[in-house]
């Protein structure tokens, strides 16, 4: 599958700790670990693993630590010729406070946010994605893609989004697939029970949004009616990353045309995998074999 991913491109340090510090507290970390991060990047170093021809499109800053973030990406594979570099938009820096199950994170930019923003624009103005078979983004780049209707450029592709906490009607029908976690879907919906607006925002249409909830399920709500599948027990590592790994993994079972059900197990295989260490792509025993079966059991 040939892929175009269109977001940001993040150094993340992630901080393993015994538990989160209390007001004025001064606590020591377990381990650190140090990496290219950002969900889109995320997604992209997993699709490259799982054997597609991945694309990335962002606009970065050009200083060492954006370099530390780029070479994660090209290490796997990920063709960078879309990356537009620009030495005033620095670098985006995400800390996290990861225990377990449990993580907190803070984002930062230390450049122009403005001139990022509008960098970013341009770059998007600028793209063609018609050669690509999947566009990949996040749901804040919708205005750029959907402000007129969908794109001449997306026609003949599925585009699909990490909502990243944004959720609108208009969003959701403009992308094919959307993936979100519960708790930020009902943080920005003001809803403990944001279910009952994606019956009606997705009534007669073909698109489908994928909402992971922890340990207790995963949904995939369709027109055709919601799906929804437990994920096994296992122990967790760090969870960091989980849901940009389970992305991965529900997109390449989805182009080899698996049905919901069998999607959602193969996102949960790879997350399964991402949870077995620390940061957001760890190279275990368990992600390697979670790789090998999901290379295994798809022809792309």
């Amino acid at each position: 599958m040939k892929v175009a991913i269109l977001g940001n491109i993040n150094l993340d340090l992630v901080l393993q700790v015994d538990r989160l510090p209390e007001a004025h507290e001064k606590m020591g970390a377990s381990s650190v670990a140090i990496g290219g991060g950002g969900a889109p990047a995320n997604v992209a170093w997993w699709l490259a693993r799982l054997g597609h021809e991945v694309h990335y499109f962002a606009a970065i800053g050009d200083d060492p630590l954006c370099d530390i973030a780029l070479e994660g990406l090209e290490a796997v594979g990920v063709r960078l010729d879309g990356v537009r570099r620009l030495p005033e938009l620095g670098v985006t820096l995400a800390v996290m406070l990861a225990n377990g199950p449990d993580k907190r994170m803070i984002g930062a930019r230390s450049g122009d946010r403005d001139r990022a923003a509008q960098a970013f624009a341009a770059l998007v103005a600028e793209c063609d994605f018609g050669p690509f078979d999947h566009l990949h983004t996040l749901a804040q780049a919708h205005p750029l893609l959907f402000a007129r209707g969908r794109r001449r450029d997306l026609a003949g592709l599925a585009v699909s989004a990490d909502l990243n906490g944004a959720y609108t009607a208009a969003i959701a029908a403009a992308y094919d697939i959307c993936f979100s976690n519960r708790d930020e879907l009902c943080r920005k919906t003001g809803r403990g029970d944001p279910e009952t607006l994606f019956a009606g925002d997705l009534a007669g249409c073909g698109h489908h949004l994928v909402i992971t909830n922890g340990a207790r399920d995963v949904t995939a709500y369709r027109p055709a009616g919601p799906v929804r599948v437990v994920p096994p027990r296992q122990q967790v590592v760090d969870r960091t990353g989980a849901g940009d790994a389970f992305c991965a993994g529900y997109l390449h079972a989805t182009w080899d045309g698996a049905a919901p059900r069998a999607a959602i197990s193969a996102g949960l295989a790879l997350a399964g995998g991402a949870m077995s260490g620390h940061g957001c792509r760890p190279l275990t025993a368990e992600s390697l074999a979670a790789l090998s079966q999901l290379t295994a059991d798809c022809v792309h």
